[in-house]
């Protein structure tokens, strides 16, 4: 089947792509938008993940406690995944979908790490286990509204430039 090509129908074609809506998206956070949602993970991730790091670089330096590496590489990641958190603030600001999206894998892996502070902490500390595990189960959740926020910004900003015309054969 050879298509032909038309560029009046193509053009026509394209219009009515423009008017295509992808469907409301449901908001995963308390009645307010994703984009927004997006913006408050931003801000609080960063908060967390500061607090985290001066509290891990305290405990390391100022006392005298024989920590796990995981501790070590948790710092580690929390430090790069600070970048990532200010990308997902100015992304949400500014409706920039690519800034956005990789905040998805920062999220998950930011819960892989909870779990793993949580596996291998010693059994006299329950509290922090036990926050471990809690923080990694809100860390399962955030990313899927990152998802749906960028999904939101796609809607927003979709223009008929990034609609693929057909070429001619």
């Amino acid at each position: 089947m050879h298509l032909q090509w038309a560029p009046e129908s193509l053009s026509k074609i394209m219009s009515d792509l423009k008017d295509i809506e992808l469907g409301t998206l449901p908001q995963l956070c308390c009645c307010i938008s994703n984009i927004s949602a997006a913006i408050i993970i931003g801000i609080l991730s960063i908060l967390a993940r500061l607090t985290c790091i001066i509290i891990f670089f305290v405990t390391f330096f100022a006392y005298d406690v024989e920590l796990h590496g995981i501790y070590y590489i948790a710092t580690t990641i929390f430090s790069v995944a600070i970048i990532f958190d200010i990308l997902l603030l100015i992304g949400a600001i500014k409706a920039k979908m690519y800034l956005v999206l990789p905040w998805f894998f920062v999220g998950l892996t930011t819960a892989a790490v909870l779990l793993l502070i949580a596996l291998f902490e010693k059994d006299v500390n329950v509290v922090v286990t036990s926050l471990s595990v809690v923080q990694a189960l809100v860390h399962i959740y955030l990313p899927f509204i990152i998802l749906y926020a960028s999904a939101e910004i796609f809607e927003k900003t979709r223009t008929l430039d990034q609609v693929i015309p057909i070429q001619p054969e």
